[in-house]
């Protein structure tokens, strides 16, 4: 599973719902769930805890997190953890993940391009800092807990269809499977 939620920084703060998915798989989730996840996360990324989130402290946060992961990565294939890897690691830990699959933009699909399935959109790149513009309501430069908070409602409730307070596996389908449209709609096709 991919850990997107914490490499956005305040960007994951107001996608809260359409990734809840990633984080708590086939579970229907309630605002108050995204009220506590936006706080918990925006204490984490809010360095010196001003009450305030920077584009810098995003961008630290991000480079922490990518560090962990590549040290995470570099242990699971270093199997006798002498602290190098050898080509029959390598050879198994990739053997381990499956057969290579070639990424859709090889074949004219979606998923490496700006936009949401791909690196410059959703969570990452240019995509994460349009997240922050958005969720900075009085472009002051930085993101406060309410606004993070005011940001992932807003959201929450755009993907709540039906309007009871909370969002069903069927109903972050249903509102990625339009994002998505409207994202193919928006490039041609």
């Amino acid at each position: 599973m991919r850990k997107i939620w914490l490499l956005g920084g305040v960007a994951a703060l107001v996608a809260v719902p359409v990734i809840a998915a990633e984080m708590a798989p086939g579970k229907t989730i309630v605002r108050s769930e995204v009220e506590g996840k936006v706080k918990e996360h925006f204490a984490e990324v809010d360095a010196n805890h001003d009450g305030a989130i920077t584009p810098e402290e995003m961008r630290a946060m991000r480079e922490h997190k990518r560090a962990d992961s590549l040290d995470a990565h570099f242990k699971r294939l270093d199997t006798d953890g002498n602290g190098s890897i050898s080509r029959a690691e390598f050879n198994a830990g990739h053997a381990a993940m499956g057969p290579m699959v070639e990424p859709p933009m090889a074949h004219g699909g979606e998923g490496h391009g700006p936009g949401p399935g791909g690196p410059m959109g959703g969570m990452h790149g240019m995509g994460g800092m349009m997240m922050f513009q958005q969720a900075d309501a009085n472009k002051d430069g930085k993101v406060t807990l309410a606004e993070a908070t005011a940001g992932a409602l807003r959201l929450f409730d755009m993907v709540d269809t039906n309007k009871d307070g909370s969002v069903t596996p069927d109903e972050r389908r249903g509102f990625r499977d339009q994002m998505r449209a409207q994202w193919k709609g928006k490039r041609g096709g």
